[in-house]
């Protein structure tokens, strides 16, 4: 999903490009421990889910989020997830509600990290 987002505005594209480059330690070591048939233990993991103080702060909204942003289904509260993750940004992210889910996903996963 975080390849497949269509182009954000210039300065959060820079983000997600060097998020998505990020994950490519994670990629190749998935990939070898597939092809090894290893089931451990991934050294890269931190990077599906970095640690931050936005997310302890939005770790309510952001379970409930992911839940919606996955299943499609109907949540009655998206709206007020998106508002809070504008306002803890100052709304540098610019969350809507009409963005594909893509763009909402790569837009979650690159305000985590700063």
């Amino acid at each position: 999903m975080v390849y497949e987002a269509e182009p954000l505005e210039p300065d959060l594209e820079i983000k997600a490009t060097n998020y998505r480059r990020s994950l490519e330690p994670l990629i190749d070591e998935i990939k070898i421990n597939l092809q090894l048939m290893n089931i451990k233990d991934l050294d890269n993991d931190g990077l599906l889910e970095p640690k931050s103080d936005l997310s302890q702060k939005l770790s309510y909204e952001l379970g409930k989020f992911y839940s919606w942003l996955h299943e499609s289904g109907y949540d009655p509260l998206v709206s007020y997830y998106l508002k809070r993750f504008n306002t803890e940004t100052d709304y540098m992210y610019d969350f809507k509600i009409e963005d594909p889910v893509n763009t909402l996903l790569i837009k979650t996963k690159i305000m985590l990290l700063d």
